[in-house]
């Protein structure tokens, strides 16, 4: 057998083969009686010369709406969106192209499909019910094994053109049948990537009724999968959230990778993590959720990250959790910056080395709690606005039994008011351990920092700025209230007041173990207030 072209036959092709390659790319071999669309090359053998002119016009009439016959013994190899008819002008409706490279990709296990430099818009919606209702459904890659999907340069621009009108009522909300486009919705997939995408939900040129709700919508949903990575990807405006992992199924995600991703002006969440088992989220941003320019608004929580699991085991084959975010950013959203709010729900999260900041002045007032059974937060930094704090444990005493430990070790809280930490409300197995925190008002600061119910809170350095004093007279708070902690030791208290100007230093409260406090420099602390 024989190339066109004359050079050899690849080694990894057998002799009867059909081979077609793309012109400097990668070859692909299939049985002589499948055809695959990927360039204009094809393979012939010598004694099927009278079938040439006609294969190479079958290869060639396959047109951009047509599923390409795949082998049997399936493909390998580098296919691009374009040949499916996508022209990446930014003007023509490649909805049609790119779902039929969707559906070609998820029957060729380990092949590539390629996304060139371009912007690739999908110019229709969703219309789920009613008299109006239509065929367009979501870009849904189902059952791909093993693909990459590379968009290095491209943007996949989604419709945002219309207005979503209160189809159906029940008492203050409303549901619409109007819904817009997921571009990447993946199921029963597993060992695939998608890289280099940027995903744009137009949100900002949508409208909606009042009490509207937010609709099945993402930039990339998951669901029932497994081992697969998000890459160097920006998702952004879409009327619900930019990006949501492990879609409301009894079988949940299992080993997702989330690397260099950019998730911003979402109307809902940045990220929603619904049921997954082992995560990593590396690199990546999620800032100004809720943000969404134009008239749409925002849905709630309208957080950064949200870990919000529908069930638990039996109900659900695997347990929300071993979750890690490194290096990552949360900052500026409406909702909180990163919640997780059900121990009862969630195994393990770890957030280390991260950046949360909440500085506006329409966020919510927790920018962060992260309270699954065991929880790790470790070496952040918080930059948190006068109104903002964040949550030691849960919220609700209801959620308290199921925590094993959440550990907050070697973090930095830039806080601007003493009410940037909300304490424990009853015994927790909460530390609080080598933490540097800041206070830092802008005004006179009347209020305490109150750290109560703990296991141990030791070896942290609290620093409490003189812009806070409230002056010589009146009654001077303390700068912390200590109460029902097991362990106190070795924390260091310092101020930057000066000549005879004092801080009430700490009040202990009763029956605590305390050992190694110091305070800098002693002369503007007050005595300190140790009740055995």
């Amino acid at each position: 057998m024989e190339l066109v072209d004359g050079s050899s036959l690849p080694e990894n092709c057998d002799q009867g083969d059909v081979v077609a390659r793309r012109d400097g790319g990668n070859f692909l071999c299939t049985l002589p009686d499948t055809w695959v669309v990927v360039g204009s090359l094809l393979v012939h053998s010598p004694d099927e010369e009278q079938n040439r002119e006609s294969m190479l016009a079958r290869t060639m009439d396959q047109t951009a709406t047509s599923q390409p016959r795949v082998s049997k013994r399936g493909v390998r190899g580098t296919v691009s969106v374009r040949e499916f008819g996508a022209k990446g002008d930014g003007i023509t409706d490649d909805y049609s192209a790119i779902k039929a490279a969707a559906d070609y990709i998820c029957t060729a296990p380990g092949g590539t499909l390629v996304y060139p430099p371009g912007v690739y818009k999908i110019d229709r919606y969703r219309v789920i019910n009613g008299p109006r209702r239509n065929d367009v459904s979501n870009i849904r890659y189902n059952g791909c094994n093993g693909v990459q999907i590379i968009g290095t340069g491209a943007k996949i621009d989604v419709t945002g053109s219309f207005h979503r009108s209160a189809d159906l009522t029940q008492g203050p909300y409303s549901v619409s049948y109007s819904v817009g486009v997921i571009p990447f919705e993946v199921l029963n997939s597993s060992n695939f990537k998608i890289v280099g995408f940027e995903l744009d939900g137009n949100v900002d040129e949508m409208s909606r009724d009042p009490g509207v709700v937010e609709g099945g919508n993402a930039g990339i949903l998951t669901t029932n999968c497994k081992n697969y990575s998000i890459e160097n990807v920006n998702v952004h405006h879409f009327h619900t959230d930019g990006i949501t992992l492990g879609g409301n199924s009894v079988v949940a995600d299992q080993g997702a990778v989330l690397r260099n991703v950019t998730a911003s002006n979402n109307a809902r969440q940045g990220l929603s993590i619904v049921q997954l088992r082992t995560g990593t989220i590396l690199n990546s941003q999620f800032l100004n959720t809720g943000r969404t320019g134009g008239s749409y608004g925002h849905h709630e929580p309208a957080a950064g990250v949200d870990v919000e699991p529908e069930r638990v085991p039996p109900a659900e084959d695997a347990r929300t959790g071993l979750l890690t975010f490194d290096g990552c950013r949360f900052e500026e959203n409406v909702g909180s910056q990163f919640i997780s709010a059900w121990p009862e729900r969630v195994e393990m999260i770890s957030v280390t080395n991260s950046r949360i900041k909440a500085t506006s002045s329409d966020s919510s007032p927790v920018a962060f709690l992260n309270a699954p059974a065991t929880g790790i937060v470790s070496g952040n930094t918080f930059d948190l606005g006068p109104r903002y704090s964040v949550a030691l444990a849960p919220l609700k005493k209801d959620n308290y039994s199921s925590l094993v430990r959440l550990t907050y070790r070697g973090n930095t809280f830039n806080l601007q008011s003493k009410q940037g930490i909300i304490t424990a409300s009853e015994k927790a197995p909460v530390d609080f351990l080598g933490n540097i925190v800041r206070l830092v008002s802008s005004a006179q600061d009347t209020s305490s920092l109150g750290l109560y119910y703990l296991d141990r809170v030791e070896a942290n350095t609290f620093f409490v700025a003189g812009s806070g004093y409230i002056g010589s007279t009146g009654s001077k708070p303390w700068v912390i209230v200590y109460g029902r902690v097991g362990s106190i030791r070795d924390n260091i208290y310092s101020t930057d007041l000066t000549g005879s100007r004092q801080y009430k230093t700490v009040y202990y409260g009763t029956g605590l173990t305390v050992a190694g406090e110091k305070f800098q420099p002693a002369e503007n602390f007050a005595p300190i207030s140790l009740v055995q």
